[in-house]
């Protein structure tokens, strides 16, 4: 009975001692059930707190990327931009070139026009300034601040030039702003086909150029023939035409309008 009461009290000591330690890990799991729910709860709004830090993110994530992309179409915009401009005003400073170089030949057309001017006007002065029957000798003809004279006899050209040198003229010559039609105009109360020699001869023995017996070449539109039996220009119905050296017609002798004795220039077509 004693030892069946001490196995009792060993078992019951043991049960206490199962049972204490049962409550005492039963108190550790639920602390530590509590600990993790703690921690858990933690992780949630850890978590909660990230996934709304995430979604503020990518939203200005994707305000940054309207923004890249509105930057890149007003770069775009602002090159195309820059790049018409850099066309216009390459094409501005093209006309600009221009624009000078047509004020440049207006400014030589000007001066040469105001020295024409200025010309005319002393030629002009130097006409109205003396009685016509002082500018030209009597039977000649004022035209131009230039005296004419118009043969009745027909000779050949080189005799009609040497009948103008003994008279202290020289066969007309036709410069600028001259014309055959306006020169024609003066004589113009001859007969139709009337002609008469002018100062143009082909120098077919040294260059084969059609010059005027002042040296100056002829810039005429008339088209000349250069052929070996029509070395001479005669004026005929207000224009040019080449004829023949044994042909004979009236000439038309010119001198400076002048009341002194005109000096004619030395030499120019002595050798002709």
């Amino acid at each position: 009975m004693l030892g069946a009461l001490v196995i009792c009290l060993f078992l019951l000591a043991t049960n206490i001692a199962l049972g204490v330690q049962y409550l005492q890990a039963t108190q550790q799991l639920q602390q530590a059930s509590e600990d993790h729910a703690a921690r858990n709860h933690v992780l949630g709004d850890r978590i909660y707190v990230l996934k709304a830090s995430l979604e503020d993110s990518r939203h200005l994530l994707l305000l940054i990327e309207e923004e890249l992309n509105s930057t890149k179409k007003k770069l775009h915009s602002t090159l195309v931009a820059l790049w018409q401009s850099q066309v216009a005003e390459n094409r501005t400073q093209r006309q600009l070139q221009h624009q000078e170089l047509q004020l440049g030949q207006a400014n030589r057309s000007l001066a040469l026009l105001q020295s024409e001017r200025v010309s005319l006007e002393v030629n002009l002065s130097r006409a109205t300034s003396c009685p016509q029957i002082g500018c030209c000798p009597p039977g000649w003809t004022l035209f131009r601040w230039r005296c004419l004279w118009m043969s009745s006899e027909k000779k050949n050209w080189k005799d009609s030039k040497r009948a103008c040198e003994l008279m202290s003229s020289r066969l007309v010559v036709l410069p600028k702003p001259w014309t055959a039609r306006e020169l024609w105009e003066v004589v113009g109360n001859q007969r139709f086909y009337e002609t008469f020699w002018v100062g143009l001869w082909n120098a077919m023995e040294t260059d084969w150029i059609w010059k005027w017996v002042d040296g100056s070449r002829y810039k005429g539109s008339e088209t000349l023939h250069d052929e070996y039996y029509t070395l001479y220009a005669a004026m005929q119905n207000g224009q040019l035409s080449p004829k023949g050296s044994s042909w004979k017609f009236r000439f038309i002798c010119e001198r400076v309008a002048s009341p002194e004795e005109p000096l004619l220039s030395d030499g120019l077509w002595s050798d002709i």
